[in-house]
């Protein structure tokens, strides 16, 4: 799916600055591909040494606008919101005071929620688009079906 995605674009639609579109381009794909939100993490998935890697993405996060480009990934007028509350180990860190423990008590960790808007039209692929539309329409027969097994006991 990640290969279908035009990052330029994406990232040209979040921030203002055209010399940092590809960097920040180059960023988010180094992202996806680790996994992690640890800057030591993404900059291993970087072309060219991991030290050199890692002071390109401190020099990014020095001048782009983070904040903007945040703001612009939340639409105020969408239609709908989902939220997602996903707990986060954090195996490495159990005397660090701010993690606290998951549900089973022992697990150090913490809980992350994520929300989410439709991204703007004009990053919608067709089927996205139409499925965006759909949602809030009364269901049909096969949607009612599974609401309907859902329901008993």
């Amino acid at each position: 799916m990640r290969e279908h995605i035009n990052l330029e674009r994406f990232v040209g639609y979040l921030l203002d600055d055209e010399a940092l579109v590809n960097k920040g381009a180059k960023l988010v794909q180094a992202v996806l591909s680790a996994q992690s939100p640890r800057l030591s993490e993404i900059a291993e998935k970087m072309a060219g040494k991991r030290s050199c890697s890692y002071k390109a993405i401190q020099r990014f996060i020095q001048k782009a606008d983070l904040k903007q480009a945040l703001k612009r990934l939340y639409q105020e007028d969408a239609e709908f919101v989902i939220g997602d509350v996903t707990e986060m180990e954090r195996y490495r860190a159990p005397k660090t005071p701010y993690v606290g423990a998951l549900k089973d008590g022992k697990t150090p960790g913490y809980w992350l929620l994520v929300r989410s808007t439709p991204c703007p039209s004009h990053f919608r692929a067709g089927p996205a688009r139409r499925a965006h539309r759909r949602i809030g329409r009364r269901c049909d027969g096969h949607c009612l079906h599974h609401a309907r097994r859902r329901r008993r006991p």
